[in-house]
């Protein structure tokens, strides 16, 4: 079973992220922030954004990594 003690966390992060970015929609920001964790076709050029297979612990470090870069 997954720690329910990191659902708070990523709230939080997610929180302080988007009040730097109000003007970003949500899958906006999500996309902006693991824009490097996603894979590129290079053959068709689609973008491969599946949020599915992200893991919580990726997804928490990329939004401290964005935390630290907005200054917060």
């Amino acid at each position: 079973m997954r720690d329910p003690e990191r659902i708070p966390a990523i709230l939080l992060a997610l929180a302080v992220v988007w009040d730097a970015h109000p003007d970003w929609r949500l899958g906006q920001l999500l996309h902006n922030i693991l824009g490097d964790k996603l894979t590129h076709n290079r053959y068709s050029g689609a973008w491969y954004d599946d949020l599915f297979y992200i893991e919580d612990e990726t997804l928490l470090e990329a939004l401290k990594g964005a935390e630290a870069r907005d200054g917060r």
